[in-house]
């Protein structure tokens, strides 16, 4: 991603708040990041893991704190 794009270095401030730093509190490496330039709302990035089981574990958890901060609603 180049961050010299005024709104790309922001997008990609938001991602890392939202989603890379939270990863990474649950046990992720993230290792690499990658922004389409020609699709602004493409954004991927290699996550690592110690092992099988640290996997397993910081999977489970993201999901857990995913939906735990999702709003819900109800009638």
């Amino acid at each position: 991603m180049d961050a010299s794009r005024g709104g790309s270095g922001r997008k990609r401030a938001d991602i890392d708040r939202e989603f890379v730093e939270s990863q990474e509190a649950v046990g992720m490496r993230v290792i690499g990041q990658f922004h389409d330039e020609d699709d602004p709302n493409r954004y991927v990035w290699l996550r690592g893991f110690r092992d099988m089981e640290a996997r397993k574990a910081a999977l489970t958890d993201a999901a857990g704190s995913t939906r735990r901060s999702t709003p819900t609603t109800g009638s």
